[in-house]
């Protein structure tokens, strides 16, 4: 349950960022070197990290049309499986 938790915290995080201005990447590092991760920022040898996050104010900012919602959404009705 620990990585799951962790993976819906950082989602949030991402959006919190997001929606303040913040730009913000997650880094999946840690998946792959442990070992280095742990090293580099001097974490207990029992704390598996999950994920590095970088966080701050974008050097530019992009703005982005955006399509309307009936050109991407599809509605779909399923019949009762019962």
């Amino acid at each position: 349950m620990a990585v799951q938790s962790t993976t819906l915290a950082l989602g949030n995080l991402l959006l919190a960022a997001h929606h303040e201005g913040l730009g913000a990447r997650w880094m999946r590092a840690p998946l792959f070197a442990h070992d280095r991760v742990r090293e580099a920022f001097d974490l207990p040898a029992d704390w598996e990290p999950q994920a590095l996050i970088t966080l701050g104010y974008p050097a530019e900012t992009q703005t982005k049309e955006r399509r309307p919602l009936a050109e991407v959404v599809v509605a779909v009705l399923l019949a009762p499986l019962f």
